[in-house]
């Protein structure tokens, strides 16, 4: 628990929160400005006589004030709830408080500095602090009502803007759930038909294939459940599929994965260049009598992950590139985490050229 002396909420010249030390800091510099504002009163109005009353007008400012602030650390009353009674106990609290001061420095005047303070001197004050005290506990309650009605508002926008927050992150999170449930049963299919065509050829390969496809998707599993992977595993699912894909099309498919040694640790999204090496392979040199070459690059560029994923297949119109579910997910799924923070640059010629910017994040933050 927070001790008491750090969390006391006060009023006026102390602030919420903080050290009594501070508060009272605070205290003594509100006091002296209203010492001076008096001492100038004075000094309008008497004249060079003035002069002598300049230290009984800030000892009078520092008792007063130090005894009100002294009453509103004891009773508290800017937390009262109801308005009516609030005013009305700030009101008491800064003329009780006022009349304390006012006597408290009469008699340092007459015991300490030996000034004459006579009975009428202190009749004759009272009028003008009642007032001065009732016009500072009407202004403060008044002060205390607004203090209050503006941190309810800000509590309550603050409020709005963490349910809004939540949400926008719960539909972040449900879209971004519906894209990788697609990738699962897509990338299954695919490579099941594989082996089923695979299974009357060469049943050898076809068992190889599965083994493989098992490890994969173990991978593949784990990455559903997580936010973000290490580079260096989504790299290592890519070279498992092309393991499959190679025993699948044989002499038809050559193909090349580099990564750069300290980029193993940056984190991507799982499950983002499987689908765009196997639309390369599937649209391009699948598509191509002699077949073609994939290369996979990945390598630190600055302040960014660049990562490219080149064919020598058929190729295609880039327009057309979003309307199969490969890309389009995977853009789709930058696009939610990323917002505007990455680049996917497609190009065609002599085969498909992906380019994928993203900011670097290191592996210590995985999720």
């Amino acid at each position: 628990m927070t001790d008491r002396k750090d969390t006391v909420q006060t009023f006026g010249n102390i602030s919420i929160g903080q050290s009594i030390r501070k508060e009272m800091l605070q205290t003594f510099i509100g006091c002296s400005i209203i010492g001076i504002l008096l001492s100038g009163i004075s000094f309008v109005t008497y004249g060079k006589e003035a002069f002598s009353w300049i230290m009984d007008q800030f000892l009078s400012a520092y008792f007063v004030g130090y005894s009100i602030v002294g009453l509103i650390y004891l009773f508290k009353p800017h937390t009262i709830k109801r308005l009516f009674l609030r005013w009305a106990a700030m009101i008491v609290t800064f003329t009780i408080g006022g009349w304390i001061g006012a006597n408290l420095t009469f008699l340092v005047m007459k015991f300490v500095f030996m000034k004459p303070v006579s009975l009428s001197n202190i009749v004759g004050a009272l009028p003008s602090v009642t007032f001065f005290s009732i016009f500072f506990g009407v202004m403060f309650g008044g002060y205390s009502v607004l203090r209050e009605k503006l941190d309810e508002s800000i509590e309550r926008l603050a409020e709005k803007e963490i349910n809004e927050q939540n949400l926008l992150r719960l539909k972040t999170k449900a879209e971004l759930e519906a894209l990788r449930s697609k990738v699962n049963p897509h990338f299954l299919f695919n490579t099941l038909n594989s082996i089923a065509s695979l299974i009357s050829v060469n049943q050898e390969k076809a068992e190889d294939m599965v083994l493989k496809l098992s490890d994969l998707f173990r991978y593949t599993l784990d990455a559903s459940t997580r936010e973000t992977v290490k580079l260096s595993w989504e790299i290592d699912a890519v070279k498992k599929y092309l393991e499959i894909e190679k025993i699948r099309l044989g002499q038809k498919l050559t193909y090349s994965v580099e990564m750069d040694p300290t980029a193993g640790d940056i984190v991507i999204p799982g499950l983002i260049l499987q689908p765009l090496v196997e639309n390369s392979i599937k649209h391009g040199i699948a598509q191509k009598r002699d077949g073609g070459s994939v290369t996979v690059q990945c390598r630190n560029v600055s302040t960014e992950c660049k990562i490219e994923i080149i064919d020598t297949g058929k190729g295609f119109d880039p327009e057309c590139a979003s309307k199969g579910f490969g890309i389009a997910g995977v853009r789709e799924r930058l696009e939610l985490i990323y917002k505007d923070n990455y680049s996917f640059l497609i190009t065609s010629n002599n085969g498909v050229h992906i380019t994928i910017l993203l900011p670097l994040q290191e592996g210590e933050r995985l999720l």
